[in-house]
This record gives structure tokens, sequence and C-alpha cells, in this order.
């Protein structure tokens, strides 16, 4: 073979070799990164089933709200002796409920539902009726209010695009147009403020609260909650009037201040009145 035809055929044999050499380099990467991956998906904490599982067996909790006066029941439009010593009688009491979650007892949050409305005239009336999954659960939180990404729908959606059963449809009497937002708390009633107590109602009273920056959240401890497998648990939360009128930093005296819609000037009393209302949530 001439010296010529010999160099070009060396020179071909390296070139194959070298490719051949690279290419083992990058199968060997292949291989590694592919080994890799295989490694960490078999190591990754399992998925908690206590959230959005849908293969974990669940129950349904049913939640209620219930209006109390001096710890006993209180019915709409029914005289009873407030905190302050006022004959007082409640015809509306509502407000929003936002994030509603429960704690498991070993500390999981588990979401429930993005908002409710509470109607706490409407007896024996769950606010939802939810599955969850099965367990115990010492607690429960929510924010008082709707929260900021569903109020001022107005800005963000027309309320009337709602489902009619949707909490957010404006027929519940919660929404605001001309400030294009939702009351999170609405509170009327009427008293007797005398100081003859002579039993005659004819002092009026309301609260409508509202705006994002008087939302606020409760978490409730000390509950026990347990959903079973295909069964209802019916659990309820009781609002007291009386500590919603005397509050840990707050006495809300409806001879004094009979009335607030939020004023722009008012805002650290409708706060105030909010708070109180949060903690007479129990």
């Amino acid at each position: 073979m001439p010296i010529f035809a010999c160099i070009i055929y060396a020179t071909k044999i390296r070139v194959i070799c070298v490719c051949y050499f690279y290419l083992f380099k990058r199968m060997k990467k292949i291989f590694f990164f592919a080994a890799l991956v295989l490694f960490s998906a078999g190591c990754q904490k399992p998925h908690d089933p206590a959230v959005n599982d849908t293969s974990v067996p669940t129950g349904t909790l049913s939640l209620r709200f219930r209006m109390t006066g001096n710890g006993n029941p209180l019915l709409p439009y029914t005289p009873f002796r407030n905190a302050l010593g006022y004959s007082t009688q409640i015809e509306a009491l509502k407000c929003y409920l936002g994030d509603i979650k429960l704690i498991r007892t070993d500390g999981i949050i588990v979401p429930v539902q993005d908002v409710a409305l509470v109607d706490f005239t409407k007896l024996d009336n769950p606010v939802l009726e939810t599955k969850i999954p099965i367990g115990n659960y010492k607690g429960i939180l929510f924010g008082v209010g709707v929260p900021a990404r569903y109020n001022n729908a107005g800005v963000v959606q027309n309320p009337t695009d709602h489902p009619l059963d949707h909490p957010l449809y404006p027929d519940e009497g919660m929404f605001w147009t001309w400030s294009s937002g939702y009351q999170f708390l609405k509170v009327e009633g009427k008293a007797d403020t005398s100081a003859s107590q002579s039993g005659v109602l004819n002092y009026g009273f309301f609260y409508h609260l509202a705006t994002n920056a008087l939302y606020d959240t409760r978490v409730i401890n000390n509950q026990n909650i347990t959903i079973q497998k295909d069964t209802k648990n019916t659990h309820t939360i009781n609002f007291e009037f009386n500590d919603f009128m005397v509050g840990n930093n707050y006495t809300l005296d409806m001879k004094t201040t009979p009335f607030n819609e939020t004023e722009s000037n008012k805002v650290a009393l409708s706060k105030a009145i909010i708070g109180n209302f949060r903690n007479a949530l129990k």
C-alpha cells in the first residue's frame, strides 16, 4: 500500500476512534443523570394524604354556626338582656368567612372552602357541607371577611357572574354597589337603652363593616372533630353576642355608638368592632 494511502487510512481510523470516545463520554453522562433522576424520585417524601389527594377516604363535615346570648341559644327578634343591661333583639346578623381550613392533630392544615356566608338568623342551616379526609382535627381557622382576591368584585369580577347559590351572589344583600365590594359583617337590631328598662325597643343600631383592611384571621383551638369514612360529622361554632359587645380591648355600647359603616375616619373603630366579633366566635 502506498505511503500516502496509509496516512489517509490511519487518519480515518483516528477520527473514528475519537468520535467513539466522545460518544462514550456523552452516553456516560446521560446514564448518570437518568440514574440520578430515578434515585431522587424514589427518595422523595410521600405526598401527605390529607391534602388534595382524592384517593384518600373521606367523610362529610357539616359546619354550623349558632348565635347565643348569656350562653343560651339566641333567636332573632327575641329580646334578651345583654352584657350592658339593655333589653336587645337581633334582627340581622351575617358575616363572610374566608379561606376556611381545619388543623389536624399532627399540625397539618387541610383546606375546606374559599369563602362562606354565615347567616345566624337561619337556624339549623349548615354553612357548608363538604368532603374532608378522614382523621382527627384539633382546630379550625378562617378569616372574618372576604379574601382580597374575591373582594372589590366590581373590579375583579361582576358579582352576578357567580351562580345563584354562590355565597358571593349579590342577592344576599352583602354587596355594596356604591363601593364595589362586599360587607364583611352586618349586625342590625333594636334595644331599650333607657335607664328604666321599660322593655320598649325603640333604639335602632347597625354595624356594616367592609374593606380589605378589616380582614382578620381567627384560629379556634381545642376542637375535637373526628371525620370518619362515609359518615357526617356536625360541628357547631357559637357566636356569643355579649362577647361581641364587651371584648378584651373594646366595649361596644350601642347607646353611644349606635351605627358604623366603615367610614374613612372611623377605621380604628371598625377594626375594634370586627375584632370583638372575631373573638366572640368560639
